[in-house]
């Protein structure tokens, strides 16, 4: 399913896949998403309106996937 991801530390907004409480972010057509970030980092994020925190888990060559704590 596609939604709309905002990172208010970075002050950028990504369209991404979630699966379940996983969520998949694929570099292309998100160009600007930073790059950097840290495995097992927690970030705060808003997707649709819902303020959550999220985990980075795996870096790929073309996305990163993240899991969304309860």
């Amino acid at each position: 399913m596609k939604n709309k991801m905002y990172l208010p530390q970075f002050d950028i907004s990504a369209d991404v896949e979630i699966f379940g409480n996983k969520i998949t972010v694929r570099y292309e057509g998100n160009e600007n998403f930073p790059r950097r970030l840290k495995l097992k980092e927690q970030y705060f994020v808003v997707i649709d309106g819902q303020e959550r925190i999220m985990v980075l888990e795996r870096k790929g060559i073309g996305s990163c996937q993240f899991l969304l704590q309860s």
